[in-house]
């Protein structure tokens, strides 16, 4: 006995009835998973700028530290040129002593 073309339409209508539910039911799932993986970066969103904020904070004092020892560093060497100025200075000046001295 063939199947009455009223009976095949209404196992293609339950048949699209129930994709059409699967079909609803996958879009309910790939929308929580998706609000649940937004949820996630959110959170190692905060997480690494934390983290980057306490980096910062712990090179802070470095960089401090550095400044003032370059700073310090130019002072001294703006110092040792003065005294080399100061010692070349002198030593031309005995020299010149020296030798209206000895004429």
């Amino acid at each position: 006995m063939l199947p009455t073309l009223q009976t095949r339409r209404g196992g293609r209508r339950a048949g699209r009835n129930c994709a059409c539910r699967q079909l609803e039911e996958l879009r309910t799932q790939f929308s929580t998973e998706l609000e649940r993986a937004r949820e996630q970066v959110v959170i190692a969103q905060k997480r690494a700028e934390a983290s980057e904020r306490r980096a910062l904070r712990e090179l802070d004092p470095q960089r401090i530290a550095r400044r003032k020892s370059e700073h310090a560093a130019e002072d001294l060497r703006t110092a040792l040129s003065a005294a080399h100025n100061e010692a070349r200075d002198a030593a031309v000046g005995q020299a010149e002593a020296r030798a209206r001295h000895q004429t």
